[in-house]
C-alpha cells in the first residue's frame, strides 16, 4: 500500500537537489555507515548513516551533511532522516514497525537493477531520484539481488503533527532512549539481547502494541 508522493510537495523540492544529496552521501556518509541496531529485523547487510531518529539529532552527522539537512530540517513533523544501504545479495525480511502514526518515505540515491520493495500486496522497484511513501505499520520487506549496493534516503514524518497521541509520544521517548544507550558497550549488548531474544521481543511488542 503505497501513497502518492505528489501529496507531499516538499518531496519534489528535495528531488531537485538529488545530485547534491548523492554527492554528500558519497563524500561524507559513505565511509561512516554503521550496522543498524535493529538486529531482530536483519543482523547483516543493512547499514545506516542516521541524521535524525525518533526526533534525536545525531549532531556530528547532521553537521557533516549541510545540504541534505537544509532540505529536510523544516519539514513539518520531521521524525527521522538518514542514508541507508542494503548490501548486494541481501534481503530485508518481512516485518512491521511499531504502531506509530508516521509516513515513511524512500528516495533512491544509488539503485542497481533487481532491487524492489513490498508493502502489503504491492511491490515497487526503487528508482534513483524518485520517492515512494508508505505506512511502516503495514508488513513490508525488500531485496537487493544485484552485485551492487542499494542506497536510499529515508524520511519519516508524523501524519498529524503536532497532534500526536500519548502512545506516539511515549514511543518517541523510548526510541530516543534506545539511541542513547546504543552508544555504550553495555547498551549495545542489551539492545542485541532485546532484539534477538523471543521472550524479550514479546514483552516489547506487548508494551508498544505491536501485533
Amino acid at each position: 500500500m503505497f501513497y502518492d508522493p505528489n501529496q507531499f510537495p516538499y518531496l519534489k523540492e528535495i528531488s531537485k537537489h538529488y545530485d547534491a544529496i548523492k554527492e554528500e552521501f558519497l563524500n561524507v556518509a559513505d565511509a561512516r555507515q554503521k550496522p543498524t541496531i535493529d538486529s531482530h529485523i536483519t543482523p547483516t547487510g543493512w547499514r545506516g548513516f542516521p541524521l535524525m531518529s525518533s526526533g534525536y539529532i545525531y549532531k556530528e552527522n547532521w553537521a557533516l551533511c549541510p545540504q541534505t539537512t537544509a532540505l529536510v530540517k523544516d519539514i513539518p513533523g520531521l521524525y527521522a532522516v538518514g542514508f541507508y544501504i542494503l548490501d548486494p545479495k541481501t534481503d530485508i525480511p518481512k516485518h512491521k514497525n511499531f504502531p506509530m502514526d508516521i509516513y515513511r518515505m524512500h528516495m533512491g540515491v544509488l539503485v542497481p537493477p533487481d532491487c524492489a520493495f513490498r508493502v502489503g500486496k504491492e511491490i515497487q522497484p526503487w528508482v534513483e531520484k524518485e520517492w515512494f511513501v508508505f505506512c511502516p505499520e503495514v508488513e513490508h520487506e525488500g531485496y537487493n539481488r544485484s552485485a551492487s549496493r542499494r542506497v536510499v534516503l529515508i524520511v519519516d514524518v508524523w501524519r498529524h503533527w503536532p497532534h500526536r497521541p500519548l502512545r506516539d509520544r511515549f514511543l518517541t521517548w523510548l526510541g530516543g532512549v534506545k539511541i542513547r544507550i546504543s552508544f555504550s558497550g553495555w547498551g549495545k549488548r542489551f539492545l542485541n539481547f532485546v532484539s534477538t531474544n523471543r521472550g524479550a521481543r514479546r514483552v516489547v511488542d506487548l508494551l508498544t502494541g505491536r501485533k
